[in-house]
């Protein structure tokens, strides 16, 4: 029973009527002020169980920082009727800058750019008896994809708090998808999009770790008719939804201060 209600909040949340090959990870926004700086954050997709977004990174020079994410979901198995697992790992590098600082030297606003570059996959099934399957067949469909991105972040930072807006924009190649019917191969190509996804992430900080939150959107670039239906296949954006926690050091030197 427990699965039968987890399978449909799952994908009903996602987006989905079949296919949702794509499911982007958080933007990664450390909004550095200086080198040595560094940060380690987890997070969880409101809209779907057994997910997590792992994001990190370090300033080895002033000006200077490298990023590394992951993010998977991973519901049910091979001997479920439905099942959902996708997968993402990205590495990146950019630059930062801060500003506007007060009387303790802390720069309030912070700028920055990163780019990057990472690899993922996603295995989708439905049962005949799910929801969004308007047929008596067991539906799966598959894909392996690259992604690169360009992201800018503007944040403004404090002791306890902090917002930040961030716009990403990606282009996704999918190198190989595949559908299948009763194990019985239907369709098999490769599609490629690009993507705008703007976020807007915030946070609440004790002397240990900081809170975090994120909302975002997915909107493709060229319309809804774009070949990012034919991974998502959805008729609206796709909104989601993570909140967390994040380890910094930047925590420990300013509530120095």
């Amino acid at each position: 029973m427990k699965q039968l209600l987890l399978s449909p909040f799952l994908l009903l949340l996602l987006g989905s009527c079949a296919r949702n090959l794509y499911v982007p990870n958080n933007l990664n926004t450390p909004l550095f002020e200086a080198k040595n700086e560094a940060k380690l954050e987890l997070g969880t997709k409101v809209i779907a169980p057994f997910n997590f977004d792992l994001q990190t990174a370090y300033a080895p020079l002033d000006h200077f920082a490298l990023m590394m994410n992951a993010s998977t979901v991973n519901y049910g198995s091979k001997h479920n009727s439905s099942a959902f697992k996708h997968f993402l790992m990205e590495g990146g590098a950019g630059v930062f800058t801060a500003l506007w600082p007060n009387k303790y030297k802390h720069h309030r606003l912070r700028l920055e750019l990163f780019g990057g570059y990472g690899i993922g996959s996603a295995n989708i099934k439905l049962g005949p008896s799910y929801f969004f399957n308007p047929t008596s067949n067991v539906l799966q469909h598959e894909g392996e994809y690259h992604r690169k991105f360009l992201q800018a972040a503007m944040g403004l930072r404090g002791r306890r708090s902090e917002i930040a807006f961030a716009m990403r924009f990606t282009g996704v190649n999918f190198s190989r998808y595949k559908d299948f019917a009763d194990d019985r191969q239907t369709a098999e190509g490769f599609y490629n999009f690009s993507a705008l996804e703007p976020v807007l992430s915030w946070g609440v900080s004790s002397k240990k770790g900081r809170f975090i939150g994120q909302l975002g959107a997915v909107l493709p670039t060229n319309g809804f008719a774009s070949e990012y239906h034919r991974a998502n296949a959805t008729g609206w954006a796709y909104f989601h939804l993570t909140v967390g926690f994040a380890f910094t050091n930047f925590l420990e030197n300013i509530h120095r201060r």
